[in-house]
């Protein structure tokens, strides 16, 4: 009599074309790239892709008079194809038990794993935007207002602003009567799980947007490249009884059109200085700050920017080590001196 087995339950072929007929759509930021497919099947792993500088507006010229011509210039940029890839292992015992449905999980898991390190590369993509609106503070319809003007054109195409849920809601509790509820946004909605507007920019609220910084886009600002369907494949561990499952997915991500992009940074800079005992600079040492880490220059000193608050400076040199707390006032630049004992 024939037995049903593990291996006939999972299907790699079948979990493949189900995450890459779906991960699009799990892509949460994929409305505002271009999903490009062309690199499929074709060698190579660094591509160079194209940036072209917009010519500015037609002038009148009159009768008889001859046209002036404007160089269209481009540049380049180089990016590397990645792989994104993570991996389950499920026993025996979870499948065959009944509870849920572990295999129907793993593909949703993975899918979703795959996806949000393709939204978190775009976020990266976005922090390098050259528009930016620095204004040192907290968030306003002002500030907004403002990083709006950064962009060249003047058509109504929608715009969605990425902000850190607590950015958001100082934004909203800020602009006050002039919040847009998304229920008034209507089929206008380009992100799912759109929270509102400001002066009709959508904003939308994610982890992945770093505290202090929001980056207002237009569709089409960005371009993912799929370079091959999901591939997944599984493993069996005939000791342990169970089976490892794994998904991968090689792509590349880039700011395609800069002038679809705007920064608005509000953070403030706080300038920190390491030096010895008696003053002398210290230059290399590792200043951890908030999450963040850097190296002193050449004159001891290392700059960030962060939101308002109380941190902690921790500077590493060999084996020297000083703490200092920082206190840091949204707006005011603050500038402080960690000295080793």
């Amino acid at each position: 009599m024939p037995e049903t087995k593990l291996t006939n339950m999972i299907d790699p072929e079948v979990m493949a074309s189900m995450i890459s007929a779906t991960l699009p759509n799990k892509i949460k930021f994929a409305p505002l790239a271009t999903v490009d497919t062309t690199l499929v099947g074709r060698p190579g792993s660094t591509l160079t892709v194209p940036k072209f500088a917009y010519i500015g507006a037609a002038e009148n010229v009159a009768e008889g008079v001859s046209i002036g011509i404007t160089t269209l210039t481009t540049a380049s940029t180089d990016f590397t194809i990645k792989k994104a890839a993570k991996a389950v292992e499920i026993t025996d015992e979870a499948v065959l038990s009944g509870l849920g449905n572990p295999i129907g999980e793993a593909t949703d898991q993975l899918r979703m794993s795959i996806a949000d390190k393709i939204d978190n590369d775009l976020v990266d993509c976005l922090e390098g935007a050259s528009l930016v609106y620095n204004d040192p503070g907290t968030f306003d319809i002002d500030t907004v207002a403002n990083g709006l003007d950064l962009f060249t054109d003047e058509d109504d195409e929608t715009k969605v602003m990425l902000m850190h849920p607590l950015d958001a809601s100082v934004l909203r509790k800020a602009v006050a009567g002039a919040w847009q509820r998304y229920t008034d946004l209507g089929d206008s909605i380009v992100v799912n799980g759109t929270y509102g507007a400001v002066l009709d920019a959508q904003v939308v609220r994610s982890r992945r947007v770093t505290r202090g910084l929001a980056h207002i886009v237009k569709p089409g600002a960005l371009t993912i490249f799929m370079k091959r369907d999901v591939a997944v494949e599984d493993d069996r561990d005939i000791l342990a009884k169970s089976t490892v499952i794994s998904a991968d997915e090689h792509y590349g991500t880039y700011l395609y059109d800069e002038s679809k992009a705007v920064n608005l940074d509000v953070r403030t800079t706080v300038t920190l200085t390491v030096t010895t005992a008696a003053a002398a600079a210290v230059a290399g040492a590792t200043v951890t700050f908030g999450g963040m880490t850097g190296l002193t220059n050449a004159s001891g000193i290392v700059v960030f920017k962060i939101i308002g608050g109380t941190y902690n400076a921790v500077a590493t040199k060999g084996v020297d080590t000083k703490t200092a707390s920082v206190v840091v006032v949204d707006g005011t630049a603050k500038a402080q001196t960690i000295a080793f004992a």
